[in-house]
């Protein structure tokens, strides 16, 4: 089917916008064979690594949330990695239902590590499914929350930080690997959760765009004056704080902008990793500027492991 008449006119490769995580999902399982569906599709989109065995001694790892971010999270299931993934819609928390099957289906004597995004709808879905998995299957799970995102850590009317409110954003991919690595190298789950709390602890995030994202068969969101940026929105294009990019604003004075708030949450000294994501469509060429400006700012020297730039966790056309 295609889009409705009355609708957009055809500006994005759509079928049915109702129907692209479907779409999306079955192209993505012809390009990728050691990944299938869990039993349930479509009610619930899970994805699993095909070898997975419940048996085989290994703690799982899993995490999910809404789609649209692609290639997280589904491009991140695998050895060292995620066991499974459990999808929503665009920008929609899957199901506690869906992350119950997923969690019934992957966990085995040595149990499961849900690594979530601090994001209210996701994480609401996840726990409220493994407190019903713990309860009525006895399944040994345990939960680590992400909340790296430093501007929606800012409490409203005082400048004090806090994490515990924050959002998940694209720095859950770093905490993915420590916590697949963990488990891939045959650590029990209360040493791979405590590996993954570590790390979570450890990384911070901070966003810019000068463009809000268009959800397939809508316009655009939050359109942004052509005179501003935005430093800290969020994933699903919630808001973050709108400054003036005129003419003469640098690729180095945005990037100086964004170095000098993480380093305000880094410690003092210590090697650094740092991963530079694509939310969607700055150009490469222009990824490498900024790549640059990085290894060129007030951290630059304490950077040991540099990630990127690619495209990890998107925001559709952000």
């Amino acid at each position: 089917m295609g889009q409705t008449a009355g609708s957009l006119p055809l500006k994005r490769f759509v079928n049915d916008p109702r129907e692209i995580v479907r779409d999306a999902l079955e192209g993505y399982l012809w390009t990728h064979p050691d990944v299938q569906l869990l039993e349930g599709y479509p009610e619930t989109k899970v994805l699993v690594q095909k070898s997975w065995r419940r048996r085989n001694g290994q703690v799982a790892v899993i995490s999910g949330g809404g789609s649209g971010h692609e290639p997280a999270d589904v491009g991140m299931i695998g050895e060292g990695l995620l066991t499974a993934v459990v999808c929503g819609e665009v920008f929609a928390a899957p199901s506690a239902y869906a992350v119950a099957q997923c969690l019934e289906a992957v966990t085995g004597p040595a149990g499961t590590l849900v690594v979530v995004r601090s994001n209210p709808g996701t994480r609401l879905n996840f726990l409220s499914a493994v407190k019903e998995a713990r309860s009525r299957l006895q399944l040994r799970i345990r939960v680590v929350c992400i909340a790296d995102d430093v501007a929606s850590s800012l409490k409203s009317g005082d400048h004090h930080r806090d994490f515990k409110q924050a959002r998940g954003i694209a720095g859950s991919l770093l905490v993915y690997k420590i916590a697949g690595a963990a488990a891939a190298a045959g650590l029990n789950l209360e040493q791979v959760y405590q590996e993954t709390v570590l790390a979570a602890a450890a990384v911070r995030t901070q966003g810019v765009c000068f463009t809000s994202c268009t959800i397939p068969g809508t316009q655009t969101a939050r359109p942004l004056p052509p005179d501003e940026m935005e430093v800290g929105l969020g994933l699903h294009g919630e808001p973050g704080l709108r400054v003036k990019a005129t003419a003469e604003t640098s690729a180095k004075e945005v990037v100086e902008t964004i170095m000098s708030q993480l380093g305000s949450f880094v410690p003092p000294k210590g090697p650094l990793c740092v991963m530079l994501n694509n939310l969607g469509t700055v150009a490469q060429i222009e990824m490498s500027v900024v790549a640059g400006q990085v290894m060129r700012s007030e951290l630059g020297s304490r950077i040991k492991l540099f990630i990127g730039p690619a495209h990890l966790m998107t925001a559709l056309d952000t």
